[in-house]
């Protein structure tokens, strides 16, 4: 009864106001709302001298209000929300406060790919009704990536950073994972199933057609992690000679005495490797060297089978190990390495 009578007065913000806030109209938080955007539609709202201002209305932030109901409505039907959130936009004098509630939208599981559509067809997608600029459209997709993947929602950050063509920037998540994974105490032993998934991953991304630098340091960046990968299978199953010759394939892990050097001076200053790209890799490189030694060792001693070369498991043995102790390595990484290096 008393809405109606605010109403009826044409004391359109104080009703609002007591729809919006007061504990007794909790049931009404939904009416609250479209009746919020039937007057701003119309324009009464801001009808000179028709409903003065008061303490309690001045702030009423129904834009706001709009946005937020949008945003609760999401998960459900990512394009209805965006109706809610243009409208609000469209109400807002904030241009930034705009492009933050679409960013939001964007960040919900599920909207990015109901709003943008099939891949390649972004212009004629719900987003693009709403952005038409396509620089618009991917500043606000990179903004979205970059909250997601500050929250750790990254399979979220990947798709929205391929949607605005930034594949190089998925890419270095999925080499931020592998080399979490990789790099962790138990790395001859990780799960093969969350391995795979983020093998198909970076797969996925590079089967883009989008051929960029930045994109290329970090398909050299997969590569090697996928190596390597393959050397803590090859050497957990017993396959020491195959897990060296894979460990050729890996840059910058010198398998001679005249190599170390080289390597240690790029592994100190990565360069064009890009500091993600050899943070991923700086994770690996110590339990990769250690796993390196171990077959070697075994190799050197001939439990595999494998004694042709006793000479060349020496010296390669002696290389790593050497490179090893000149790295920085967990302590017990460290004891474990120095047990295996060859006398001289």
């Amino acid at each position: 009864m008393y809405v109606t009578v605010l109403l009826l007065s044409m004391q359109f913000k104080a009703a609002l106001h007591y729809l919006l806030n007061d504990t007794a109209t909790l049931p009404y938080r939904v009416d609250a709302v479209h009746v919020a955007i039937a007057l701003l539609q119309r324009g009464v709202l801001d009808v000179s001298g028709m409903e003065p201002d008061d303490t309690w209305t001045a702030n009423l932030d129904l834009p706001g209000q709009v946005a937020k109901y949008g945003e609760g409505v999401a998960s459900v039907n990512p394009c209805a929300a965006l109706e809610y959130i243009d409208f609000a936009s469209s109400c807002s004098s904030s241009s930034p406060m705009a492009s933050n509630w679409i960013s939001s939208l964007l960040q919900v599981p599920g909207a990015a790919s109901a709003l943008l559509g099939t891949a390649g067809n972004e212009d004629k997608s719900a987003l693009a009704r709403f952005l038409p600029h396509p620089q618009a459209r991917q500043a606000i997709l990179l903004d979205a990536a970059d909250r997601c993947r500050a929250r750790a929602r990254y399979n979220e950050a990947m798709e929205l950073y391929g949607r605005a063509g930034e594949s190089a920037s998925g890419l270095e998540i999925v080499n931020q994972l592998l080399g979490d994974l990789l790099g962790g105490p138990n790395n001859t032993t990780v799960p093969q199933h969350e391995l795979n998934a983020l093998l198909r991953q970076g797969a996925g991304v590079l089967a883009t057609v989008q051929d960029t630098p930045a994109l290329k340091q970090q398909q050299a960046v997969f590569e090697a992690l996928k190596t390597i990968s393959e050397v803590f299978t090859a050497a957990t199953q017993g396959r020491n000679l195959e897990a060296v010759q894979l460990l050729k394939e890996v840059p910058y892990i010198p398998l001679e005495s005249s190599r170390v050097q080289p390597c240690l001076d790029h592994h100190h200053h990565p360069g064009s490797s890009g500091s993600q790209g050899h943070a991923a890799l700086s994770k690996v490189i110590p339990g990769l060297v250690l796993t390196a030694a171990q077959a070697l060792h075994r190799l050197n001693q001939g439990s595999n089978g494998v004694g042709a070369s006793p000479t060349l498991w020496k010296d390669q043995l002696r290389a790593i190990t050497d490179f090893g102790a000149r790295i920085s390595m967990a302590s017990d990484l460290r004891a474990r390495l120095a047990a295996l290096a060859p006398s001289m």
